[in-house]
């Protein structure tokens, strides 16, 4: 286990940074800067451990250094349930006008950059090594601390619409150009595969490192690791829906033609579920492959893994959900709509609460239970009962979800 100077000594080592192709690294200062703030991170966390272990009269340890609990694509994971199992520390939300903020767990502010350049719809990602993807409208994903000190930036050809994924050391990134930038962050070597159109959609990676998107040219991709086209196929419609993944390698994801599409790894369509209206954003599974999608025409759907109807929920007259429901593995789903209302519905499809919220928000879920919604310019915290835990104003409206990183 190495030493906390060894660990001191690996951060400033790695001061000296070179440009490599369009990835342009930080300048000194910054880098500085960051590197002393994983300094203190590392002793602040090096003397509530000595604390801890010297009231329990046990020998003190070598430290080792906290990694920041990762969020590594849109909605967390390729199940798209927008829940964390870690517990979180930090609340981040990318926000229109150019702000991106980090609240506390409380709701607090902990940090804020006004950035000058602002972003569309696209949600941040956390990798393994707690770096923050913060795509921008400048046609640039930064790569910044916790802290928020900027380490590099990743020049795209135009601007990212929605999500990012991290995997396997890799981060994809889609553009409205319709171009998937696969980014080796060691090596920082690129393969981009071109779509015919924009692409919206966040890519899923499963087991054998197959890349799966949609795009708004009516085709459905899947690649090879390498970049490589596998199979595409022909949806007939735009695919907004970020892909998710069933446990035994079955991809599902959504199209504007009111559609639920399954398919086999090897690109053959196992089955297609329609509803009354548009699904505008993606699925999301829960832990018995369960597929959840809500519709423009007022219901929330739940769907078998074998494309028959388990059950649906109708949400009130004028909900026109258009984002995903939310799954916490241990409670239900839950699901917010244009009238203003956050519902609560157990796995079989009825109504444990509602709580009103204004308008219609974007959802994530903590460990214990607590559902975080943010609308326009107000963060909620609600408890698992459906009472209110905290809620916070924000300098301006939100553009992604609730990112919750440890």
């Amino acid at each position: 286990m190495p030493s906390l100077l060894d660990e001191l000594q690996a951060i400033l080592s790695k001061l000296r940074y070179v440009k490599a192709g369009d990835i342009v690294l930080s300048e000194d200062h910054n880098t500085q800067n960051d590197a002393l703030y994983k300094i203190k991170e590392i002793l602040e966390d090096h003397e509530t451990r000595i604390t801890n272990l010297e009231q329990a009269g046990a020998p003190t340890p070598t430290p080792t250094p906290t990694i920041s609990a990762p969020w590594p694509t849109y909605r967390h994971d390729f199940k798209r349930t927008a829940y964390q199992p870690n517990q979180p520390k930090y609340i981040l939300i990318n926000c229109e006008y150019y702000w991106f903020i980090l609240l506390k767990i409380d709701g607090s502010v902990y940090f804020k950059d006004y950035n000058n350049v602002g972003s569309y719809e696209a949600s941040p990602i956390v990798d393994d090594y707690g770096n923050i993807y913060l795509p921008l409208d400048d046609s640039r994903v930064y790569v910044m601390s916790l802290g928020g000190v900027v380490k590099e930036y990743v020049v795209l050809e135009d601007v990212v619409l929605y999500g990012l994924t991290f995997h396997d050391d890799k981060v994809y990134i889609p553009t409205q150009a319709g171009g998937l930038h696969i980014i080796d962050i060691s090596t920082k070597e690129r393969i981009t595969f071109y779509a015919g159109d924009y692409i919206y959609t966040a890519p899923a990676i499963d087991e054998n490192g197959v890349i799966y998107f949609g795009s708004i040219d009516y085709y459905f991709y899947a690649l090879n690791p390498d970049g490589t086209l596998k199979w595409k196929y022909y949806i007939g419609d735009e695919v907004r829906g970020s892909p998710a993944l069933l446990s035994d390698g079955t991809i599902v994801t959504t199209a504007l033609d009111n559609c639920v599409y399954a398919f086999k790894p090897d690109g053959t369509l196992k089955w297609r579920y329609c509803t009354g209206d548009w699904i505008m954003d993606c699925a999301a599974i829960d832990p018995d492959d369960i597929i959840y999608v809500a519709s423009l025409d007022n219901y929330v759907y739940a769907i078998k893994p074998d494309g028959t109807l388990k059950w649906r929920y109708y949400l009130g007259d004028y909900a026109t959900p258009s984002r995903p429901p939310a799954i916490d593995p241990n409670r239900g789903i839950y699901v917010s709509d244009t009238n203003g209302n956050l519902h609560a519905i157990d796995f079989n499809g009825n109504v444990k609460w509602t709580y009103s919220i204004g308008d219609e928000g974007r959802i994530t879920i903590g460990p214990d239970g607590t559902i975080y919604v943010v609308v326009g310019s107000t963060v909620y915290a609600i408890n698992p009962d459906g009472t209110l835990k905290w809620k916070t104003t924000i300098d301006y409206s939100a553009s992604s979800e609730p990112v919750l990183v440890g």
